[in-house]
């Protein structure tokens, strides 16, 4: 099989973002008969031209012994007599079982089938894609594929045969079967080390591994759908890949024994616990995190605050105190536990304050002793 990529771009713009993007336009085919295959790909990058070698299998259901690429970067690091082949692209190779072969530099001859494709395919394909506006590559590839099998199908000169036909008839049987699991591709990222919180940085988004790897080195990669964390060549880690910049995923399992306890803490875990005491102690918790997000360390610090408190008082005694605080619109800890202290809790909230009388003493002085000047 040989492989290129054509010097026409295809636009496309992203509804969402309204950002103009370029599609790069994959060209792929087989040696003898020529059979064609084309799609769309973001960028030439290592991780996209791989993706189309796999479109390109699939297209011809198999494996060809060999690959003849150019001498792009994502597929070699080094051309020459000896070249060098990009690591990640030669992992896929041998994971697939296809030797790479490229061309010599400035040596366009050594491909030339493949750069004559490409001349078709700015004729029969590119050139109408041009005249159409699209929204994304998967609208792209949808084109190319309803205008393929035109180009695949049409007989050429002098062979009075078609590229499929030619297919069929030679090169179908001789192609290998495909790994029965897909290949995934991997980016290696540098080696780092272990911070106190435990959670390494792979492309902007933090992800945990075990605590106990606090201060040692750890190697990460990352495929399209996850991320593997391994410390000394063991693989420690394994987080779905999330693209929320910023953001962290934890597996609880990594977690501290005490870190594991205080995120079990929240409003849903003491609104359980309040909830067997009363309605009015409920209302207390729920107040705690009004304004604040579920797992808010204030909110939870108040709430282990009353958990705590309510082991001295019986449960009654506690809703009591609750009603009481949340009667007069203030259901904090610190009203909770002066209401308990001063007993306040016995009254119902309607109650009214009496004002007792004094008794009678000699060092008390009544109304009259005012009334007369304070003479006696």
């Amino acid at each position: 099989m040989q492989v290129d990529f054509a010097g026409t771009l295809i636009p496309w713009k992203d509804v969402d973002t309204g950002e103009e993007n370029q599609a790069q336009i994959f060209v792929s085919l087989l040696g003898y008969s020529s059979y064609t295959f084309v799609c769309a790909v973001n960028s030439q990058k290592v991780r996209d031209f791989i993706d189309a070698h796999t479109q390109a299998f699939k297209f011809y259901g198999g494996i060809p012994e060999s690959v003849l690429i150019d001498n792009l970067k994502a597929g070699v690091i080094k051309p020459g007599v000896d070249p060098v082949i990009n690591t990640d692209f030669e992992k896929y190779s041998e994971y697939m079982g296809f030797v790479v072969l490229s061309t010599r530099p400035r040596k366009p001859k050594d491909k030339a089938a493949v750069e004559n494709a490409v001349r078709f395919i700015s004729r029969w394909i590119t050139a109408k894609l041009l005249e159409r506006t699209f929204f994304s590559i998967e609208e792209i590839n949808k084109a190319i594929q309803e205008l393929l099998p035109e180009l695949n199908n049409r007989k050429m000169r002098g062979i009075d045969k078609s590229r499929f036909m030619l297919f069929e008839e030679a090169e179908k049987e001789k192609l290998k079967p495909a790994p029965s699991r897909p290949y995934q591709h991997f980016e290696y990222m540098p080696s780092q080390q272990v911070p106190k919180d435990y959670h390494i940085k792979v492309f902007g988004h933090w992800y945990s591994v075990p605590y106990q790897l606090v201060s040692e080195r750890v190697d990460a990669r990352a495929s399209k759908e996850c991320i593997e964390i391994s410390h000394m060549n063991k693989l420690r880690a394994v987080h779905p890949r999330c693209d929320d910049m910023g953001g962290m995923t934890t597996d609880k399992a990594h977690m501290a024994p005490n870190h594991r306890a205080y995120l079990d803490q929240g409003l849903s875990s003491f609104s359980r616990w309040a909830e067997d005491i009363g309605p009015a102690a409920l209302r207390v918790v729920q107040a705690q995190y009004e304004g604040k997000r579920e797992h808010s360390a204030i909110a939870n610090k108040a709430c282990s605050g009353l958990k705590s408190l309510a082991k001295s008082y019986d449960k009654r005694e506690f809703e009591a105190a609750c009603a009481r605080a949340v009667s007069i619109s203030s259901p904090t800890l610190k009203s909770v536990k002066s209401i308990l202290r001063t007993g306040l809790f016995k009254f119902e909230s309607g109650d009214s304050t009496v004002q007792i009388p004094l008794p009678l003493h000699e060092n008390v002085r009544g109304s009259s002793y005012y009334q007369a000047g304070g003479a006696l």
